[in-house]
């Protein structure tokens, strides 16, 4: 499966009723960002570093929530369009592909055979099927 890392501003935010996000717009708006060992972050960084843009986070947050909650004081993210699912239906946030950089990326899932997968873990594994390609 695939997923994308995109720009993620609050619904207020001027970016909100754009398509998309230049990369070298990215350098004018606070960046909140998660820690440095995050996993997203990492891809992001590369990508962004392929085609010239260093950033340098206004905000470090452990987790993609904390992150998702700062954004109501201004700034964007870089975090996984399948995190915003929710905020964005409801109209809270908004997610962003930047243009000319490749923010995608390969999601793997394993899991096994015996037992059966039952409750939540089968609800995951049901979702995950449906929301990825």
């Amino acid at each position: 499966a695939r997923d994308e890392i995109v720009v993620v501003v609050a619904a207020e935010h001027p970016w909100a009723r754009r398509r998309a996000i230049a990369a070298r717009e990215l350098s004018t708006e606070a960046y909140l960002t998660r820690e440095a060992a995050s996993g997203t972050r990492a891809v992001a960084t590369a990508a962004l570093a392929a085609v010239g843009i260093e950033l340098t986070p206004s905000l470090q947050a452990a987790s993609a929530q904390s992150l998702k909650r700062a954004l109501s004081g201004g700034g964007f993210t870089l975090i996984s369009r399948l995190t915003i699912e929710a905020e964005a239906r409801a109209g809270v946030l908004v997610g962003l592909p930047v243009r000319g950089v490749d923010l995608h990326r390969e999601l793997r899932a394993i899991a096994r055979r015996r037992p059966a997968l039952t409750g939540p873990a089968r609800t995951f594994w049901r979702w995950l099927a449906t929301h990825t390609d």
